[in-house]
């Protein structure tokens, strides 16, 4: 994988987003350690991807992330969070997957 600086997709290809928690803390016990949230996004041709740290998961926060960072015409990937089921109207081509825990 290599970090990517500009936007990355292209109509007809793919781009995998999410978000994701980072902190530690050994097999779920012991006492809580503050976490940060992270957002990133690869593409399945090229493998370019980026990652930013968010203080938020909301459509207000990860949107204009995507709009800046993901070329309209690309199809996205994602689960089902309620904030990603706006992309259609965006301009992307948007496919959904359940998470398998």
């Amino acid at each position: 994988m290599k970090h990517h600086t500009g936007p990355i997709g292209e109509p007809g290809s793919s781009v995998e987003i999410d978000e994701s928690k980072f902190g530690k803390r050994t097999c779920h016990r012991g006492r809580f350690i503050e976490a940060h949230w992270a957002f990133g996004c690869i593409c399945r041709e090229s493998k370019a991807c980026f990652l930013v740290p968010v203080e938020r998961r909301d459509k207000d926060t990860l949107l204009p992330i995507i709009r800046g960072q993901v070329l309209p015409g690309t199809h996205v990937m994602s689960d089902l969070w309620k904030c990603y089921d706006c992309l259609q109207n965006e301009g992307y081509q948007h496919l959904t997957g359940k998470h398998n825990c």
